[in-house]
């Protein structure tokens, strides 16, 4: 048996476009911020904003990216990478191009010098 694709697997809906893991992850998500708001943050109404904050940001980040096949945390660490990776820089063909015409321009310039040069030398010669 082969490998399914991810877009073919079935999941479970609950309500509208939400997934029963996106829903069990909000719930542990609002568990884990209450918790963490009680021994951090003594006010209540600051408390309830802080569980709200982390509970968007989840949603945020487990939304599903433009590529229908990763989600947006992963987008945005593939950007990061990016980011702070070093960067190479390829040349192209018109960059090549443009320094041989100038190498091969100064060429035929300093060939052109150098004939005026002997034709010089030959009619000093003839003038003699």
């Amino acid at each position: 048996m082969g490998m399914i694709p991810k877009q073919t697997k079935a999941s479970i809906k609950i309500i509208g476009s939400l997934g029963l893991y996106k829903i069990v992850g909000a719930f542990a998500v609002i568990v884990f911020g209450d918790t963490i708001s009680k021994a951090l943050i003594p006010s209540s109404g600051l408390r309830l904003l802080f569980v709200a904050f982390l509970t968007v940001v989840y949603f945020i980040l487990t939304s599903k990216s433009k590529n229908p096949n990763k989600y947006f945390i992963t987008e945005l660490q593939d950007y990061f990478k990016f980011l702070f990776s070093p960067k190479t820089f390829v040349r192209s063909a018109t960059d090549e191009a443009a320094e041989e015409k100038e190498v091969n321009g100064n060429n035929e310039c300093e060939k052109q010098l150098e004939e005026i040069i002997t034709s010089a030398e030959n009619t000093e010669d003839t003038f003699d």
